[in-house]
């Protein structure tokens, strides 16, 4: 079974200033007609650095199914900034990645 695009979502983390975080999840067949919010991690940021954030996160399991989603988001100057042993499942970390903005 191959993975599908992944659907990306922009938003502000409640209680933190001026911190955005982006979701990306990967969209099933059914899900795939769903083009609401961001469409790429470019337009993400770029609806994130609109609302004047200074620090964006993204958490993605660290698994070789997320290894795109990974790349994408290090070309766009992410960088792991921690990561949670086993939070996904026994063996499978979470990796915390950040872009600091301003």
């Amino acid at each position: 079974m191959s993975a599908g695009p992944a659907r990306v979502r922009a938003g502000l983390i409640a209680g933190a200033d001026r911190t955005g975080t982006i979701v990306l999840v990967r969209a099933g067949e059914s899900e795939r007609t769903d083009r609401s919010g961001p469409l790429t991690v470019r337009d993400a940021i770029a609806t994130l650095r609109a609302a004047d954030v200074r620090l964006i996160v993204a958490e993605l399991a660290d698994n070789p199914e997320h290894a795109d989603l990974a790349e994408a988001l290090t070309a766009h100057g992410f960088h792991e900034a921690g990561r949670l042993a086993d939070y996904v499942d026994d063996g499978v970390d979470l990796r915390i990645l950040q872009l600091k903005v301003s």
